[in-house]
């Protein structure tokens, strides 16, 4: 742009909006516009033109230009280019409408979760199901007292030196029968000689 074009844009309220080259995302029209376009140009030829006794396609400037305005009625510019602009934040025009676009396209427009493979997702959920140790129960923070009992008693220091008086009592008592078994002479009559069972 020359230094006159540039005043006759600052006095007619003209705002001149660069965008960057080769971007689908800020060039709506090689998408919304052209493509539609060149895909009804393509049907169109495909059902017009014919092929001559030689094998060539032929095609007048007449049927040319009646074939562009079709496909250019065909392909309803007008919706498509307002709609293509609106689908990049493009029209109306807001800046704060673009940059937010342009962040959400800072990764080439892939969402996070479609270029993380399957099994790694499934290596949180393997981490934390399956390689951890289980926490151990939890356990009441008050220890209840173990009351043992025996015979309805509870057992107290008392208790228990009786029972180790009736068991000491008990064992002599067993001593002495052995010792009294031992000291009889075997007679006849102690002496089983066949057993049935």
């Amino acid at each position: 742009m020359t230094w006159s074009g540039s005043i006759n844009v600052n006095f007619g309220n003209i705002m001149l909006v660069v965008v960057p080259p080769n971007t689908h995302l800020f060039q709506p029209l090689d998408i919304a516009v052209f493509a539609t376009l060149k895909n009804e140009i393509r049907n169109l030829i495909s059902e017009l033109v014919e092929e001559d006794d030689s094998g060539c396609y032929n095609l007048s400037k007449d049927d040319a230009i009646v074939m562009a305005s079709m496909a250019w009625r065909g392909s309803k510019i007008g919706s498509n280019v307002q709609k293509g602009f609106k689908a990049c934040d493009l029209y109306p025009l807001s800046l704060v409408k673009t940059t937010s676009r342009l962040s959400t396209f800072v990764r080439n427009g892939v969402p996070r979760h479609a270029h993380l493979a399957a099994w790694i997702h499934m290596q949180t959920l393997v981490q934390e199901e399956i390689l951890t140790i289980p926490a151990p129960p939890h356990q009441d923070s008050t220890r209840k007292r173990k009351r043992v009992s025996v015979g309805g008693r509870l057992l107290t220091h008392e208790v228990l030196q009786e029972i180790e008086a009736d068991q000491a009592t008990g064992i002599r008592a067993k001593r002495r029968k052995v010792k009294h078994a031992l000291r009889c002479n075997p007679t006849g009559h102690d002496i089983v000689e066949s057993v049935l069972v």
